[in-house]
């Protein structure tokens, strides 16, 4: 999944705006996989809803 996301990012000009990096499970293992988004993590997460919270994420910074 991370490629996927880093593929994304790039397709869609998104790299400038995004710091990604991948991490271990942080003590929530049996919650994975997860994302941290300005603090705020979400679990249980797959491509499509990982985009989704990025894409709102950034839309809440303009």
């Amino acid at each position: 999944m991370l490629d996927a996301i880093k593929k994304h990012l790039k397709e869609n000009n998104l790299e400038e705006k995004v710091c990604f990096k991948g991490k271990l499970c942080s003590n929530i293992c049996s919650s994975g996989p997860t994302i941290s988004i300005n603090g705020v993590v979400y679990k249980e997460v797959r491509f499509n809803t990982a985009i989704t919270h990025i894409e709102n994420a950034l839309k809440q910074q303009q």
